[in-house]
């Protein structure tokens, strides 16, 4: 495991488990639930029951998938928590710990949530959540990855908040705990809308834009992800579609790392107007340019020339 994999201190994950333990259990009147996909990789062995934890009734709440061609085994589902010192609670805070501070593809254990709903509306809740529909065509709203539920409250021109839940607990790409709250009402869930769509289906990249950075450059600014959605907001100003991921990517990173402008440069302004007519690449002509030119680039004595331009 790399300096950029290495888990925190175990004083530091003691603290956050036994913050996550009291979270959980604070309220009797809610009951406390891990939630997992296990479409990548399943962190357990199934069946649940181990010896002498045969009381905690470890039934698997399987969210239906079927529509969008997701097998039984491959859905996401929760289960219950049914106590404190359960090791379900410890083992599943490891594994998303784990997964978490490796930058993996892969979070299987996505959260922990409190909710007082029964189960059958509890389960209801969340895959209305789940999904989505847009005339004839059904789409699955990943709200429950920690990649994307970290964003939403950003992203959403509605706001965001899980229903169905009292709080929803997860982990960021440094293993901290974060909180969103929720919605604890057999409701439809929260609102995407047509203007919502853009910025949700460049998610993906920008987790990627975001992992790129972070293989180059730590520790990672506390803005990374600010910067990140500024540019891939910039791209789309400029035209370039999220289907040329790489040149994307490669736009996005170099107005984060190589100066915050860099879209207002005469040549990188010909390189994203040619990517976008589909003309041309960006990524190659990127990959064209001298280093001397990107030397000169990062050091944005060219910007007042350009303003210049522009204006005078």
């Amino acid at each position: 495991m790399s300096k950029r994999e290495a888990l925190p201190d175990s004083s530091i994950l003691s603290a956050r488990l036994d913050e996550l333990r009291w979270r959980l259990f604070e309220n009797e009147k809610n009951d406390a639930y891990v939630f997992v996909d296990p479409v990548l990789r399943s962190p357990w062995d199934r069946p649940w029951t181990r010896k002498g934890d045969v009381s905690s009734g470890n039934i698997e709440h399987i969210i239906d998938l079927a529509m969008f061609g997701v097998e039984k085994e491959r859905s996401p589902f929760f289960v219950r928590i049914a106590r404190s010192t359960s090791w379900l609670l410890d083992a599943s805070f490891e594994i998303a710990t784990r997964e978490a501070c490796a930058s993996s593809s892969v979070r299987s254990v996505c959260g922990w949530f409190t909710s007082p709903l029964p189960l059958p509306a509890l389960r209801s809740v969340i895959g209305a959540q789940m999904r989505r529909r847009d005339g004839a065509k059904h789409w699955l709203m990943r709200f429950y990855d920690p990649r994307v539920v970290r964003h939403l409250q950003q992203l959403l021109c509605h706001g965001f908040a899980v229903h169905g839940v009292s709080v929803w607990w997860s982990l960021d790409d440094f293993g901290k705990l974060r909180r969103t709250q929720g919605v604890p009402a057999p409701s439809g869930g929260f609102r995407v809308t047509a203007e919502d769509i853009p910025a949700l289906d460049s998610l993906g990249l920008v987790n990627q834009a975001f992992g790129q950075w972070r293989t180059l450059d730590d520790p990672m600014p506390e803005d990374a992800y600010d910067r990140i959605f500024a540019a891939m907001a910039c791209a789309r100003r400029h035209g370039l579609p999220i289907e040329r991921a790489a040149d994307c990517l490669s736009f996005v990173l170099h107005r984060c790392l190589v100066h915050p402008r860099i879209e207002c440069h005469p040549d990188v302004a010909r390189w994203l107007s040619l990517a976008a007519d589909g003309r041309g690449s960006y990524v190659d002509a990127a990959a064209n340019a001298s280093r001397e030119w990107w030397d000169e680039v990062a050091t944005g004595h060219w910007i007042i020339a350009a303003e210049g331009e522009a204006h005078g």
